[in-house]
C-alpha cells in the first residue's frame, strides 16, 4: 500500500496515519512510534533529504518505507513474528 504525504503532514504522522489506514484501526490504538524510531528525527531527514533519500524499518509488523512524497506499507514478513 502507498500513501501520499501531504504537504503540510510530517513524516512521523504520515506513517502512523499510513499504518492506521492500512489496518483500519485509529492511530492512537497503534504502539507508539518513538517505541520504534525517533519521530522527530525521521521528521527532519524526510523533510530535509533529497528526492532519493529514503528510510526503512519495522513498525506495529510491517516493513515501512519513507521518503519525501510517500509511505509504503508492506505486508508483514512470517517468518520474523
Amino acid at each position: 500500500m502507498e500513501y501520499e504525504i501531504d504537504t503540510d503532514e510530517s513524516a512521523s504522522i504520515a506513517v502512523v496515519r499510513a499504518i492506521a489506514a492500512y489496518t483500519e484501526r485509529r492511530p492512537e490504538e497503534l504502539e507508539p512510534l518513538y517505541e520504534v524510531i525517533d519521530p522527530e528525527a525521521l521528521t527532519k531527514v524526510i523533510a530535509n533529504s533529497n528526492a532519493g533519500v529514503r528510510v526503512e524499518f519495522e513498525y506495529s509488523g510491517f516493513a515501512v518505507s519513507i521518503d519525501a512524497e510517500s509511505v509504503t506499507i508492506d505486508e508483514p514478513n512470517e517468518g520474523n513474528n
